[in-house]
């Protein structure tokens, strides 16, 4: 009788190319991976149709405190606002001012936000600075406890409090 031979080597070839398959998909998870760790995530911003504008101030020059109306002139809610003030015509400010009475580490935050077409008044103390010649104020909004500042509605005007 006469012996069949069986020819192994299909098989271990159909093995081999199973093999390369198995580790190629392997690695490109790992990098997928690994990119994923170290690339950049997308910042979140501000809704573009923020405003916020200075309605009106006033000085209160014998206790050093500016009496603020802002009003929200953008299509969305607005939490709060940074304010900061210059005592150097052309040059930027550089001074935060705070409400009067709270503490905030320079942000000034409105109680359940500043709805569109809405004026809240602040009083905010410039005593540090001297003479206020510019006024700065920068909105920002709250999205899953993180401060968004909303830098291309940041708003500058001149204002005389001698």
């Amino acid at each position: 009788m006469r012996a069949i031979k069986v020819n192994k080597r299909g098989v271990s070839e159909m093995v081999a190319y199973v093999m390369l398959i198995v580790i190629a998909i392997s690695l490109s998870i790992f990098v997928y991976a690994w990119l994923k760790i170290y690339a950049p995530k997308p910042q979140e911003k501000c809704p573009d149709e923020t405003s916020l504008i200075i309605e009106s101030y006033s000085c209160l020059q014998s206790v050093k405190k500016l009496d603020l109306g802002l009003r929200n002139m953008g299509r969305f809610t607005i939490d709060g606002a940074v304010i900061r003030a210059g005592n150097v015509s052309g040059k930027p400010a550089v001074y935060m001012l705070e409400e009067v009475g709270k503490e905030g580490l320079g942000r000034i935050y409105f109680a359940k936000g500043l709805n569109v077409s809405e004026t809240r008044r602040l009083n905010v103390s410039y005593s540090a600075i001297g003479k206020t010649v510019l006024l700065q104020v920068q909105p920002f909004v709250t999205e899953n406890n993180r401060v968004i500042m909303c830098e291309s509605a940041t708003i500058s005007q001149e204002i005389k409090c001698d």
